[in-house]
């Protein structure tokens, strides 16, 4: 019964209308994620041994987990934890220096999931990008557009966000670089015009729009967020409102709906993380790991059922 199409369709729509799950990426020797919720606390999930050498997470997507043990981004795997099944993806087509960026979304129009990765060619030594579709199971080359220079943060520090849309959003330093996964087009978006202003997060998937927080350094006690909407007919920035500045924080890392962020106190290595109920005024920390491990990453994780053609079973 579980597997009937209908019913996964069924049980992933219940699992967005509940409370989304952060997955912390621990990096250490022994690769560890962990579930965290507001409510019930912390899950480990140790790494399967397929997975061993993981330094970088991706992004979660319908309860899929992408990764990859390289930072050239060459060797992916998509996971689903909650199934404990894995399928690991045909080697790309692009050799690389390093991946700048990759994505993973769902393309409800074709029913696919793909993953896109920009790399830095060692062939050609410019910046160039490839699709990975479920569907099709293989690798293809995808034009970039003519203005994206070697001005990508690099991989894992970029921030790539999935909307409910099937758009990704991969930040540049001045400007966004979306990507339709329905018709497999490229827009640039440059950032508004932050005079005075400092970036408060990286771009983040606000309600199913990209957007970002930031802080005025006239008045560092309130912060205000952005979102990038089509505003008759052309995309623009759009203020949002306006949040107070809870002490402390030094980034805010995930919007996860309902008026909570996920925000962070500290450096990126040595940070501990908090639900943060803007609304509320409220903030509860995340678990910390186990003998102080740092947390590399952290990501909106709604677990599914969803089990793609390939899939193979972990022990």
């Amino acid at each position: 019964m579980i597997s009937d199409p209908e019913f996964l369709e069924n049980h992933l729509a219940n699992s967005h209308k509940k409370e989304a799950h952060v997955l912390k990426f621990v990096g250490t020797f022994n690769n560890v994620f962990h579930v965290d919720t507001r409510n019930d606390g912390s899950l480990t999930l140790p790494l399967p041994p397929q997975f061993c050498g993981v330094r970088y997470s991706v992004v979660s997507c319908n309860g899929l987990v992408c990764l990859s043990t390289r930072r050239t981004g060459d060797s992916l795997y998509l996971w689903n934890p909650l199934m404990k099944r894995f399928k690991e993806l045909p080697v790309p087509n692009i050799q690389a220096h390093c991946a700048l960026d990759v994505g993973f979304c769902f393309d409800s129009v074709s029913n696919d999931y793909k993953v896109l990765r920009i790399v830095l060619s060692d062939v050609t030594s410019a910046i160039e990008a490839e699709l990975y579709s479920t569907n099709a199971n293989s690798w293809r080359e995808i034009q970039l557009p003519a203005t994206v220079e070697k001005v990508l943060l690099p991989w894992p520090y970029a921030k790539c966000v999935n909307t409910k849309a099937g758009v990704l959003y991969l930040e540049k330093r001045k400007e966004l670089l979306s990507f339709d996964s329905r018709n497999e087009a490229f827009g640039v978006h440059p950032f508004p015009n932050f005079m005075h202003h400092k970036k408060m997060s990286g771009v983040l998937d606000f309600n199913g729009s990209a957007a970002m927080i930031i802080q005025s350094v006239s008045d560092v006690s309130v912060l205000s967020l952005w979102t990038l909407d089509n505003v008759c007919g052309m995309v623009s920035w759009v203020k949002k409102f306006n949040l107070d500045v809870v002490p402390g924080i030094s980034w805010i890392a995930l919007h996860l709906g309902c008026g909570q962020f996920v925000s962070r106190y500290g450096r990126l290595f040595d940070a501990v993380y908090c639900f943060h109920d803007y609304k509320r005024k409220k903030i509860i920390q995340l678990t910390l790991p186990p003998r102080n491990r740092a947390v590399v990453s952290v990501f909106k994780f709604t677990g599914s059922l969803v089990s793609l053609e390939g899939f193979e079973r972990l022990d």
